[in-house]
């Protein structure tokens, strides 16, 4: 296997919302049978368990923690493998990634970068529920979902994002399709860089998992959301210390097993026939197929959530509300 393997720099860059989490928690956990197999996977500090520092040195061009890095992985063995969703964006764009290609290649490595897409009603939908629970905004779904499309978001136009990196020559990518049938995104990455182990590759960790916060849980965050707005804090500080806040509630009235999917068979057809055209130009540059090809049309049940009019359900609910709303207080008052 050692004689196999080539001198390379392998960087998992996401995208946002495609199991990264999960493969990094899996990825930590077999580091050792990785090792054994001539395939590097550390970070940069002891005290960072992470690789977001790379990527944010990236995106600066501090290229000081690079060096440092590679001289001491350089010596452990031929592949160095990376993982942070961080890393998407810089990629996008060759002016920032031009110069690591530059210091890669004189070190003797070669550059390989490897993305997971979701079909964009799927990513929306993800995106939503991301950005809603976090107190980003409190947009019912329908006028998120239009929002995005006005806005022409290039996160969405995987086309144009990725054309960078496709007419690189000397940078190589893969990009693999998430999507629960083609199975689970840790193996599709090893399957992918030809990386087996003999003793097989210990499971994720249960509790490290990235759970969808379910219908209740977006109900409870748009309610939340409202209020906040109401009161002129969507955009207080104390947010982002709290951005966890409908997680923890979802997860401890069990609500996360009942997805939430927003979109209405029309809406989902119509985002589609948006973004078809530049999908399936991207799926010829990438498989010589059509988009269809690889993501095959599937639309789930729309599931949301609705109050009911009256009852101890009712109650319930609006209790929650009052609940999270004392709890966001509380992190506002701590010095």
């Amino acid at each position: 296997m050692r004689g196999n393997i080539v001198k390379e720099v392998v960087i998992h860059a996401g995208t946002h919302k495609t199991a990264t989490s999960y493969i990094q928690n899996r990825l930590w956990l077999n580091s050792e049978r990785l090792q054994a197999q001539g395939v590097v996977y550390r970070y940069p500090r002891s005290r960072v368990a992470k690789h977001k520092p790379l990527a944010k040195a990236l995106r600066r061009a501090q290229w000081g923690l690079w060096n440092r890095s590679l001289r001491r992985w350089g010596a452990d063995g031929q592949r160095i493998l990376l993982s942070a969703e961080q890393f998407t964006k810089p990629f996008c764009h060759r002016a920032r990634f031009q110069p690591l290609l530059q210091l890669l290649t004189r070190r003797g490595y070669r550059l390989r970068v490897v993305l997971f897409l979701r079909d964009q009603p799927d990513y929306m939908n993800a995106r939503y529920v991301h950005s809603l629970r976090r107190f980003y905004h409190c947009l019912p779904f329908d006028d998120y979902v239009r929002q995005q499309l006005r806005r022409g978001q290039a996160t969405y136009d995987y086309n144009s994002m990725l054309s960078d990196m496709l007419a690189c020559r000397n940078l190589t990518l893969d990009v693999l399709p998430f999507r629960s049938q083609a199975g689970d995104p840790f193996e599709q990455l090893m399957d992918l860089l030809g990386i087996t182990s003999p003793e097989g590759w210990l499971p994720a960790d249960p509790i490290r998992g990235n759970q969808q916060p379910g219908c209740r849980g977006v109900w409870l965050a748009q309610q939340v959301g409202r209020r906040l707005q109401a009161q002129g804090k969507m955009d207080g500080e104390g947010i982002n210390s709290s951005q966890r806040l409908v997680r923890r509630i979802a997860d401890a009235r069990g609500w996360s097993a009942d997805r939430f999917y927003g979109f209405s068979p029309e809406l989902a057809r119509e985002v589609a026939h948006h973004y078809a055209s530049a999908n399936d130009q991207l799926a010829q540059r990438l498989w010589g197929c059509s988009w269809r090809d690889r993501f095959p049309w599937h639309l789930p049940e729309r599931r949301t959530y609705e109050l009911p009019p009256v009852g101890d359900e009712r109650q319930a609910m609006l209790a929650e509300v009052e609940a999270a709303l004392e709890q966001l207080q509380a992190y506002w008052s701590q010095p």
